[in-house]
Formats: structure tokens, sequence, C-alpha cells
């Protein structure tokens, strides 16, 4: 797989149009002009405040907007669930403040479906000629083809696929572990280890992205959407779902409806 550091080299340098030295649309144009028919890759540039400035059709497709005017000046709690956003903007944080590149990482993110996908990221930052960060360049590629995982990942491909199938059902962490042919200590070890989180953990913030789906682009009552996304208690589903958003489920289906 190719990084997009062996693309560029070690940095990007672009001087701003703008007398006030900020970077805008009109000066990453070829960058959006380059990816912008690549309908299997989400890019997108960010100025040094963390708002966007541009991004392609792919991924104003996942975010669900139509042209770029739409999310320029926008942010993270714009497009993201509350924690999901804290968690990008303190990256991001670090990019502008110390030029740290992110580089090839592997995660997994929903679709514009609600799906969950093995996708391969990497963020850099954009200097002016005076080495100062002036904004961020990201793309994300989805991994189609498991076997193109590195081999601490493709271990879990068989243990995503289930969860993604199974978001409804009861999902225990002995069927997880059996998946994998683990015991159900070695496998939550394992687990912890390259995702971050507990499996437990991993479960319910794909219920969630999935419930948040449902609601942006469905009519459905939200005790089903509850039921349909693995909760089968309505109040702990609302519970969980505005610590994740930052919101209820109809304050957060109102807001989309609203858009």
């Amino acid at each position: 797989m190719t990084s997009l550091s062996d693309i560029v080299g070690e940095k990007i340098v672009i001087v701003p149009a703008a007398p006030d030295g900020r970077l805008r649309r009109s000066d990453v144009k070829m960058f959006e002009v380059l990816f912008q028919h690549l309908l299997d890759v989400y890019f997108y540039v960010k100025d040094n405040d963390g708002n966007w400035i541009s991004c392609n059709a792919c991924c104003l497709e996942i975010l669900n907007f139509s042209q770029v005017s739409d999310v320029i000046g926008k942010n993270e709690d714009d497009f993201f669930p509350y924690k999901i956003a804290l968690e990008i903007r303190r990256e991001d944080r670090n990019i502008l403040a110390y030029g740290q590149s992110v580089l090839n990482r592997i995660e997994i993110i929903p679709n514009a479906f609600g799906d969950l996908m093995w996708v391969q990221t990497n963020k850099l930052p954009i200097y002016d000629m005076n080495g100062n960060v002036i904004g961020i360049i990201g793309v994300t590629r989805p991994i189609s083809n498991m076997e193109d995982l590195p081999q601490e990942f493709e271990l879990f491909s068989e243990t995503v696929a289930f969860i993604r199938a199974n978001l409804a059902n009861t999902i225990k962490v002995t069927d997880l572990a059996n998946v994998m042919k683990l015991s159900e200590n070695q496998f939550r070890r394992k687990f912890k280890q390259e995702f971050g989180v507990t499996p437990q953990q991993f479960v319910l913030r794909a219920r969630l992205q999935a419930a948040g789906h449902l609601l942006r682009s469905g009519t459905e009552p939200i005790a089903i959407i509850a039921l349909e996304s693995g909760f089968s208690d309505q109040s702990y589903f609302t519970r969980q779902f505005k610590q994740f958003f930052g919101e209820t489920p109809l304050q957060y289906r109102r807001r989309w409806i609203n858009n």
C-alpha cells in the first residue's frame, strides 16, 4: 500500500493567495481536482482553525451533503458524533501545533449507509514558505480486500463482519472470541490492544452509529430504530445516544431534517 507521504514527499508547502496568509479553497484547488473523480477515496482539507475548506464528492456523500460549499467553514461538530468529534479535534490540534502526521492508520468507520468498513487513513500538515503549519490534508481509503489488511488487523476481519451482521442481536464477548478461536480473556486483551477500546465499547459504538444513520435517513419511530440497532431498552438507548452524540435521538433527527 502506498501512503500519501510517498507521493508528495516529506512536506506539502502551499503559498496562500490571500494577504492574511490563511488557507482557502482556491489554494488547494489542484488537490480537489485530483481527488474529485476518485470514487473510492475520501479527501478533505482543513485550515489552521480545523475548519473544512475542501473535499471531494466521495467525502460529501458520507457527510450527507451535495456540494463543497456546504462544508466550507464547518468542523467536526457539524458532521460527527460528539465523542468522535472530540477525538478528531484532539488529533488535529497535534498536527497543527507540532506537525505530527498520521500515516497508514488502519481504522473502522461507518460508511454512507451506516455499515462498518475498514479504511486506511493519512493526515498530513500543510506548511507555508516560512515553515508554519497552515492546514491539514487528509485522505482515507476504504480497504475492500481483507488481504490488504496488516496481519494484526486481518485476524479481526471475521469478528468485525460478525458484529456488523448481528447488531440487532445479542452479541456476547464469548461469541466474538469463538470466531477467532481464542479464550475470552485472550480475545479481550488482543482486541483492546489493537482497537484501543474493549469489545463491548466497540459494539456499543457500532450500534449507536448505525442508529444515527437510521435517524438521519429514515422515518421509523425511535423505538423501532432502537430495536433494529440492538437496544431492547429505549431509555438506555436514549441515555447512551445522548452521551455519544451530545443530543437525544429526537434532537439529532430534528437537526438533520432541518439541515
